[in-house]
């Protein structure tokens, strides 16, 4: 493999133009092409109205889309960006990327109407909290409720960096308790089971079981209606109103068929085409359809629909993030959708305690446990069987088959690390290192050498996030069984392992390209982060609550971020991206 050559060969030709592989392309979501999704459906019927090849291209969920299109600047692949919402609109009109349409539509049926010209809303909806009825007899009535509600009352969202249904819960919290959200979020993150890249994710996991209830959207419970004939899903109804969502898209400036992609958005509001959304995407239309809704979207509407107006939520969502971030220390970076190490909510010892406690037999079938559910799966479950000290002395019997559990569980991983490193080696690190006009992922090399310095500054967020910054907490209220592994002794090991990956990807990818100043500084920025990481006396989860040696974190922590400026600015400069941008940031 030529891996390193080819790298720098797409980091020194960032500037170079994609060649469409279809007539039109429109960037969205992934729940949008799914199958099941309006995707198919809308593309068959527009390619029979224009004659022409309608490309539909996943590129993260809703508000990861406007991070790609700012890194792709005028190079970007898609005509059409479909996906965004009304809180984003404001931020991506001043990007100065996308052009007015010039469609000729009919009036929009929003909640407070649409007064944002150059972006065509699709569908809307109100964010909800959705459970199972056979889980839960009594659903909190309003937000407060949900704060006092039971502790073994879990939920489970998105993030609000990545996700439009998490920038909308971010909002709702803000619109309701303004300066008080983040003691609204301190009091909630003890409930969060996890929180993930975007929706799809999130409500897999609810439906897994894995949490009481998943952020999702008053017209979910109408999907398991219509489409499974299942009524136990209900959306919990807040007294206080619920926050609104409008999904949006819009032309880019750049692209080179403007009058198709003004006939695509013409035909996106068109009764037709607003007519698949309802049964497929599950919201709202935003223009008249045919036919009228189905019964089950009437069975949870908000008396109240809450929102920041387009040139508000900006400003909100600057002082909200900074709310959440402050009062969720242990997030995840963007689109990196961790999962608790410490699982306060005891979700790993519920699940492993469950399998051993009925001696669930899919430990002895490894395509049957592969379908178990990820809490009694992975690195954290066999930390949790072989290392928590709850679990000294138990019962014979259930020994032995905790046994057999760590046996189905190490194999698992093994199964998963080695499907990963052959689809990595069966085509993907091909198509990675071999961009072009034919290339599904990839149509340039820019968007290869995007992709590698999105993963590297996310890494680096997780660092300062993730291992270093759940732990340490505060000061007064250190969290150290928020450390990685607390209980393996591991914390300090997989954050020295951590950053020098990221230092060997760096060299890798980038390093080789830049000027002679510009790589050493980063070169000198991982060095001393290493050097710092490698200096605390582990374990880790000791060591940030005692006062002397908890200097170390931090210290580990601030020369990390020394590291994630010294790429922003050395390889994210000459890539062309705004120190601190991170490309995963934006459903």
């Amino acid at each position: 493999m030529h891996t390193k050559t080819t790298l720098s060969a797409a980091f020194a030709l960032l500037t170079a133009l994609p060649a469409a592989a279809a007539d039109l392309t429109v960037y969205t979501y992934d729940s949008f092409v799914a199958e099941w999704g309006p995707g198919p459906a809308l593309e068959k019927m527009f390619e029979a109205r224009c004659g022409c090849d309608l490309e539909f291209l996943a590129a993260g969920d809703g508000a990861a889309l406007l991070g790609r299109v700012q890194l792709e600047g005028a190079n970007a692949r898609a005509d059409v960006v479909l996906g965004l919402d009304a809180n984003l609109v404001a931020a991506a009109r001043d990007t100065g990327l996308f052009a007015p349409h010039g469609a000729s539509l009919p009036q929009a049926q929003v909640p407070g109407g649409w007064d944002a010209p150059t972006f065509v809303p699709y569908d809307w909806g109100h964010f909800a909290f959705v459970y199972d009825e056979t889980r839960l007899a009594e659903p909190p009535t309003s937000f407060d409720a949900l704060l006092n509600a039971p502790e073994d009352l879990t939920i489970i969202i998105q993030d609000p960096r990545t996700s439009t249904p998490g920038l909308g819960l971010l909002l709702w919290v803000e619109k309701l308790y303004g300066d008080r959200a983040g003691e609204v979020w301190a009091k909630l993150e003890p409930r969060i089971v996890t929180v993930t890249k975007g929706w799809w994710e999130a409500y897999s996991a609810f439906l897994e079981g894995e949490a009481t209830m998943a952020l999702s959207y008053t017209t979910s419970p109408a999907y398991h209606v219509i489409a499974e004939e299942d009524g136990t899903k209900k959306a919990a109804m807040f007294e206080e109103g619920h926050y609104l969502q409008v999904e949006v898209a819009a032309a880019l400036a750049s692209s080179q068929a403007p009058k198709l992609a003004s006939d695509f958005l013409a035909f996106l509001a068109s009764p037709e085409a607003q007519g698949v959304l309802p049964t497929t995407n599950w919201m709202r239309p935003a223009f008249p359809t045919v036919e009228p809704l189905p019964e089950a979207f009437d069975a949870f509407q908000p008396e109240t629909s809450l929102a920041f107006s387009v040139d508000e939520a900006p400003v909100a969502r600057e002082a909200a993030l900074e709310r959440w971030m402050e009062a969720l220390t242990q997030c995840p970076a963007p689109g990196a959708a961790r999962r608790r190490p410490h699982d306060a909510r005891g979700f790993t010892p519920r699940a492993l305690g469950a399998r051993i406690r009925d001696e669930d037999p899919a430990v002895n079938d490894p395509a049957a446990f592969a379908e178990v559910s990820v809490a009694a799966r992975g690195l954290f479950a066999l930390d949790f069987l072989l290392f928590d000290p709850d679990r000294e002395g138990v019962a014979a019997d259930a020994a032995a088959y905790s046994c057999r559990l760590l046996r189905a569980i190490t194999a698992d991983v093994a199964a998963n690390a080695a499907a990963i490193e052959a689809d990595w080696r069966g085509g993907y690190a091909a198509m990675m290192t071999t961009p072009g006009p034919e290339n599904p992922l990839y149509a340039s090399p820019a968007e290869a050498s995007a992709e590698i310095f999105g993963a590297l500054a996310s890494g680096l967020e997780a660092v300062i996030d993730l291992r270093l910054g759940r732990p340490l907490g505060t000061f007064d209220r250190p969290r150290p069984r928020r450390a990685e592994a607390w209980r393996s002794g591991r914390a300090q090991r997989n954050l020295v392992l951590s950053l020098a990956a990221l230092a060997q990807l760096s060299e890798a990818a980038f390093l080789p390209e830049l000027a002679p100043e510009d790589a050493d500084a980063v070169r000198a920025a991982f060095d001393r982060a290493l050097e710092v990481a490698a200096r605390i006396e582990p374990p880790l989860a000791e060591a940030v609550a005692e006062p002397s040696r908890r200097l170390g974190v931090e210290a580990a922590r601030t020369t990390s971020r020394d590291a994630l400026q010294a790429v922003d600015e050395g390889i994210g400069g000459a890539l062309g991206l705004e120190a601190g941008f991170n490309s995963l940031d934006g459903d």
